[in-house]
């Protein structure tokens, strides 16, 4: 097998991984009635864009988009995080391969902290050009319960 057919199924592995991941964060998995559930991880995707993603008071929310910090771009808060939310320090980035300057996957972590609802925006823009619009958003809508 030759190197990129590797890194081709390397791929396709953490995306599966990466929606499996998504799929069973997403439900709720807890009982009416007073009993509590230990925090989890909410994994949010540029599929869930524009959706409703429901989260527990103390879980975590990781937003994972695409993106290329080595040309500049980064993802960031578009405006005021809504207070059920408190960002979890800096995105981190993994790439997608070993080349110098490749892309890979942002993620940005934010803590579920008080009940509630928001919307999440988020803008993909090189913080060093304010008078130039962003060239991608992202919006998802968080019920924290």
């Amino acid at each position: 097998m030759n190197r990129k057919t590797a890194l081709l199924a390397a791929l396709c592995l953490v995306l599966v991984a990466a929606v499996v991941a998504g799929c069973s964060s997403s439900s709720s998995g807890g009982t009416s009635g007073g009993s509590s559930t230990a925090p989890k991880t909410v994994t949010v995707t540029a599929a869930d864009k524009g959706k409703t993603v429901e989260a527990a008071v103390g879980d975590t929310i990781a937003v994972d988009l695409e993106g290329n910090p080595t040309t500049g771009y980064t993802w960031s808060t578009d405006g005021e995080l809504p207070p059920i939310l408190k960002a979890e320090g800096e995105p981190s980035f993994k790439a997608t391969s070993t080349a110098v300057g490749s892309g890979g996957t942002m993620t940005m972590k934010y803590s579920a902290a008080q009940a509630g609802s928001g919307d999440l925006k988020l803008k993909y823009w090189r913080t060093f050009e304010t008078t130039v619009a962003p060239v991608a958003t992202f919006q998802v809508t968080i019920n924290v319960r």
